[in-house]
């Protein structure tokens, strides 16, 4: 039978072995980070564009030795997204050394006047390589211009990038401009004096829905000085612009 004095020896010998079990088990760790045979070596990039390639391999470059597990994935990717064209940019590594970056670009929906400038769907503008010949121009007024380069986007600009999307698909005869005043109004100019007022970027689903009914069932609203007022999609009001005498309901 076992003396009280050595098991008090056996109980004292098991917190030693466990913390010299975790002490290697870290310095394995440690070492396994560090190792220089689990560093990134090499990244496969996917979706990007010809002119990026040097600004993004300059951005990976930084990175390359760094341990695999230790790369920080959220800052590369800012700095990928960092770039103009770029909407987003996703990175994902393992241990031995391989990586795969991502790339999606922003898509523009309409042009700044006839800037290279783009407004893509989320009201977002920027100056583009991209090239913006088939896409309806827009004209906004200077403070929805700011807030379309900054962070904060606004409801009215969010909602004329929306309508810049679908219209074309409602008219794709349209060769106008998509006119965006101080209120929040919203005009679609012709280019012959004849024009659409939407009204606010509210209910603009309707708004186009029944713009289509009417380019089928009433085109000659669409030629010549004639306004359709869609502001109440339900009750459009028509009047000659030069006048401003009402026409047929």
């Amino acid at each position: 039978m076992r003396s009280r004095a050595a098991a008090r020896r056996s109980k004292r010998r098991v917190p030693v072995d466990a913390a010299l079990v975790a002490l290697l088990l870290i310095n394995f760790l440690v070492g396994l980070w560090n190792s220089p045979m689990l560093a990134l070596r090499r990244v496969r990039v996917v979706g990007a564009q010809p002119q990026d390639q040097v600004a993004i391999e300059a951005i990976l470059e930084t990175n390359m030795g760094i341990a695999a597990l230790g790369v920080r994935a959220l800052a590369l990717e800012t700095s990928i997204q960092r770039l103009p064209e770029v909407d987003s940019a996703t990175f994902t590594d393992n241990v031995f050394g391989s990586g795969r970056l991502v790339i999606n670009y922003r898509v523009p929906v309409a042009r700044i006047g006839k800037s290279k400038l783009a407004l893509d769907d989320e009201g977002r503008v920027w100056k583009t390589r991209q090239s913006l010949v088939r896409l309806p121009s827009v004209e906004l007024p200077a403070s929805a211009l700011n807030m379309g380069i900054s962070l904060t986007r606004s409801a009215p600009l969010v909602g004329v990038a929306v309508l810049a999307g679908k219209l074309l698909q409602v008219w794709p005869e349209f060769k106008g401009e998509i006119v965006l005043d101080d209120a929040g109004t919203v005009c679609l100019n012709r280019g012959d004096s004849g024009r659409v007022v939407l009204g606010g970027t509210d209910a603009m689903d309707e708004k186009l829905s029944r713009l289509a009914g009417l380019l089928r069932d009433r085109p000659e609203l669409f030629s010549g000085a004639i306004e359709v007022n869609l502001t109440a999609p339900t009750h459009p009001v028509f009047s000659h612009v030069t006048s401003g005498h009402k026409t047929a309901d």
